[in-house]
């Protein structure tokens, strides 16, 4: 195909939809280096991929609105002239039948649809970077990778000392006990257990408490006698940066696990109904425990043995 000029990407979703579509990212910035990438989605979710780009905007921007509508677009809509800028678009919003895909294909020829991956075949990471293929990309590494900064990283040092001191000497294991839902989270009882093995090992830890968490942080904390510090209300970026100065992050199933992974800190995942043959965090230091499997004893093991390595 033609070596385009300007690329949109256009990802939706939570923390862990987009951690998985970085490998995607990573491809498309190296098949056309000399490209103008973009991304159309959650700018503080896609603030993790913004080394890698040149500019993020809001799907929530009104101006999109009417690119859901069957609605034709005028020439001189604002959408209309954003979109028809980019030589080619790689959407995994939409499919090419619905009103959106339909408006998208009218103003930009060459896109690309990438559907959701089959249940119980390969891996979400994998399934989407070999959707490239019409495109003529055969990349194969489909970990995903975020390389943080300096800056970021003494951002998240700075943001773990406001609960731990001497993060540097003794960094701290990070308990996620949330997630997208309530299924998917494994029973604050044991979290809490794990979390008195950590601290009888001389462990020091931190609760992180995302947007939607406090009740299972609140949970979590109702079965310890030493409740511990909180980890919460801070950006994606310095949340990242706090991950990656930490020892080991024990999680659910979870964007914050797949952050974890991404940074190349050590990981112990707990996984209930979802499938981890799909869904689970990629990397060289995760842990796949399943909530049937999972005890607090072997949760802590794992962690240290990972810790230790």
């Amino acid at each position: 195909m033609t070596t385009p000029r300007r690329i949109l990407l256009i990802r939706t979703g939570g923390l862990g939809d987009f951690i998985l579509c970085l490998p995607v990212i990573h491809a498309l910035a190296s098949t056309w280096p000399d490209a103008e990438l973009e991304i159309l989605g959650r700018p503080t979710i896609a603030a993790l991929a913004e080394s890698q780009v040149a500019r993020i905007t809001s799907i929530d921007d009104r101006r999109f609105s009417r690119l859901f509508t069957d609605t034709p677009l005028d020439a001189s809509d604002a959408a209309a002239t954003f979109l028809s800028s980019f030589d080619l678009v790689v959407s995994f919003l939409g499919v090419p039948e619905s009103d959106f895909g339909r408006q998208l294909q009218l103003l930009v020829p060459k896109t690309l649809f990438i559907p959701a991956p089959p249940s119980g075949t390969r891996h979400a990471a994998i399934h989407f970077l070999q959707s490239l293929t019409p495109l003529g990309i055969a990349a194969t590494d489909a970990v995903p990778r975020i390389d943080l900064s300096a800056e970021v990283r003494e951002q998240g040092r700075q943001l773990l000392e406001r609960p731990v001191s001497a993060v540097e000497d003794n960094p701290p294991i990070i308990v996620h006990p949330g997630s997208g839902g309530r299924p998917k989270n494994w029973r604050p009882d044991l979290f809490a257990q794990t979390i008195r093995l950590f601290r009888r090992s001389r462990h020091p830890v931190v609760l992180l408490q995302g947007e939607a968490d406090e009740r299972p942080v609140r949970e979590v904390l109702g079965h310890l006698e030493a409740t511990g510090p909180v980890l919460k209300d801070a950006p994606i970026l310095q949340i990242a940066g706090a991950i990656a100065c930490s020892r080991l992050v024990v999680g659910n199933d979870s964007g914050i696990s797949h952050l974890a992974a991404a940074v190349g800190t050590p990981l112990v995942c707990l996984f209930g109904p979802t499938d981890p043959a799909v869904w689970r965090p990629l990397g060289p230091k995760v842990r796949v425990v399943t909530f049937a499997e999972a005890t607090p004893e072997g949760v802590s093991e794992e962690g240290i043995r990972l810790m230790t390595g």
